[in-house]
């Protein structure tokens, strides 16, 4: 099962925020609440679950305390945002195909210039 801390890191990592930085978005002066938890003196009280949860309710309250089921609730995604999505994504596929495109003509440049300068 994952560690409260590591539940914790993963709130983090999910919101891009540093610890001290979410730690006083939750009313808290600093990160000690989340270091108390690192160090295993504390786990995640129902408190700072909630607290946690009612500042990004997308975070599952159950998997915060316990670690069981998913981290996010089952958020609803309307189409418009799900065929935006598929459309990012097909740009961003045909932005890396351009970028390997434009790196093989470099590599053979590059060999030729080794080449020309042996």
């Amino acid at each position: 099962m994952i560690s409260d801390y590591d539940r914790i890191q993963d709130v983090l990592f999910y919101l891009r925020k540093k610890t001290n930085t979410f730690a006083k978005e939750l009313g808290f002066s600093n990160g000690t609440v989340f270091y108390q938890i690192k160090s295993g003196r504390n786990g995640i009280s129902p408190n700072l679950a909630k607290k946690i949860c009612d500042a990004c309710p997308e975070i599952d309250y159950k998997w915060l305390l316990t670690g069981l089921g998913e981290m996010l609730n089952n958020i609803e995604v309307d189409n418009s945002t799900t065929n935006k999505i598929a459309k990012d994504i097909a740009c961003l596929k045909n932005h890396i195909l351009e970028l390997e495109i434009k790196i093989k003509k470099l590599e053979k440049e590059l060999k030729s210039f080794y080449n020309a300068i042996e």
